[in-house]
């Protein structure tokens, strides 16, 4: 099989406005942040800074032969327009030596509505210029060093780094499981609950230190979900830290196993948690690739076993192991899932289960019954014929608009990390990939 399916089709170039509508959920499409080229890569992230004003914080990022950026702007008036913020922290990556660095990342904003304070989770990670960053020799997995900023002015400015620590754990152990040079614990990126007890439950996911060799069919797979639960300390200063306990599937069900979790709180109290996984392993042959899901009682401290995502026509949800989002939305108070999914059960790709990414989907969740209603599946984006067939629909942003509660996506096309497509040592895409890294954002509203 070639490493790099149709890379002669050219990319249309009608970037005009779109919009498509299925159901009672409407999706408009623009391009928000326009790159010069397939080269350079465009994202963004927005939250508000309070409880009510319009004021939005936005995180824009950008990728390329020349390096990589990140620039804050702040809208006071609901993104209409925008001004650079001055930000004390370098997002520049730290040179080691010729071949590794430290990558600084802010992995996630959010807003704690109770105390109208920001959180900023920050990462830093070690990385190999030589070596695709999942490698198995690459540092990435094993040096991931976690801090926090709180804002408690909107964003204007912020604390001084905090390390991330679990509460009676250390420096070099500082979660369940969790050892510096060893492994690592990641947050999702997805959205945090705010609690009613004023806790904030933030989704993570464990790496494991196990080799996948060494686990066999019947092992847990290498990757697993959980919480950590965050305690404001009396002064406001900083946050108290404990882990829930993780939730994972055996690798005859999922050969990596379930990670990159979103959570949403149901009516009844309890929260779900929907997880990616990749495809099962039935005696080390391949076998059909699905989203799970799993239910805590008791805040996220603890999950029932991983279930098999379903319609509710009780056909399985079959999903590339691809970023999942869940919402509840401000118009009409439903839960939405959004993420990659299909309608066939496997496609064999060079890069294994986490491809094709070629069509995102929003589609309302049962909360009764946990299933997806399949009349209500949308199509955000998809790949057109006359697009290359490697194209991502995935790794997306979202918040939603207090003056419309429409919610606003924010996605750059991705393009898996195929030779000849991409330069794993300046760790950005190689030139004629045909995926231009515009950011685009998509208005999807919803009916009452």
């Amino acid at each position: 099989m070639s490493t790099v399916p149709n890379k002669g089709r050219k990319w249309r170039q009608d970037w005009k406005n779109e919009e498509r509508a299925m159901s009672c959920i409407k999706v408009k499409r623009s391009v928000y942040i326009k790159s010069p080229s397939d080269v350079e890569e465009r994202s963004a992230s927005v939250v508000y800074v309070d409880r009510d004003s319009p004021v939005l914080l936005e995180g824009v990022s950008s990728n390329g032969p020349s390096g990589k950026s990140q620039v804050f702007r702040r809208s006071e008036d609901n993104g209409k327009t925008w001004k650079t913020c001055k930000d004390t922290e370098d997002w520049s990556d730290i040179p080691i030596d010729k071949n590794l660095y430290w990558a600084r990342i802010p992995a996630l904003i959010f807003l704690d509505d109770n105390h109208n304070f920001l959180v900023r989770f920050i990462m830093k990670i070690k990385a190999d210029k030589r070596m695709p960053i999942y490698a198995k020799d690459s540092p990435y997995s094993r040096y991931r060093y976690m801090e926090y900023q709180i804002s408690n002015d909107s964003g204007l400015t912020w604390q001084k780094p905090i390390p991330l620590i679990i509460d009676g754990y250390d420096k070099q152990h500082w979660a369940p499981e969790v050892w510096h040079g060893k492994n690592s614990l990641s947050p999702s990126g997805n959205p945090p609950l705010i609690l009613q007890d004023g806790r904030i439950c933030v989704p993570f996911y464990l790496i494991r230190a196990d080799r996948y060799e060494d686990l066999g069919p019947n092992g847990l797979g290498g990757l697993q979900s959980c919480c950590l639960l965050g305690t404001w300390s009396s002064n406001l200063q900083s946050i108290k830290w404990e882990a829930g306990k993780y939730t994972a599937t055996v690798r005859a069900k999922s050969n990596g196993g379930t990670y990159e979790p979103t959570i949403i709180r149901l009516r009844d109290g309890r929260i779900l948690m929907v997880m990616r996984a990749n495809w099962g392993v039935q005696h080390f042959e391949t076998g059909p690739c699905y989203k799970w899901y799993a239910i805590s009682s008791d805040c996220g401290m603890s999950w029932s076993e991983a279930q098999v995502l379903k319609y509710d026509d009780g056909g399985p949800v079959y999903s590339p192991a691809t970023y999942p989002q869940a919402f509840r939305s401000n118009k009409n108070g439903k839960v939405y899932l959004i993420t990659n999914l299909m309608d066939y059960p496997y496609e064999l790709w060079p890069s294994g289960s986490c491809w094709p990414r070629d069509i995102l989907q929003i589609v309302e969740i049962d909360e009764k019954t946990l299933c997806l209603k399949r009349e209500t599946l949308t199509v955000i984006d998809q790949r057109q014929p006359d697009q290359p067939r490697y194209i991502g629909f995935s790794n997306f942003s979202t918040y939603q608009d207090r003056q419309t509660s429409d919610l606003i996506l924010f996605m750059t096309p991705m393009l898996p990390g195929y030779k000849g497509l991409y330069d794993h040592e300046k760790a950005c895409r190689l030139p004629g990939n045909g995926v231009p890294g515009h950011c685009f954002r998509y208005d999807i509203s919803f009916s009452e």
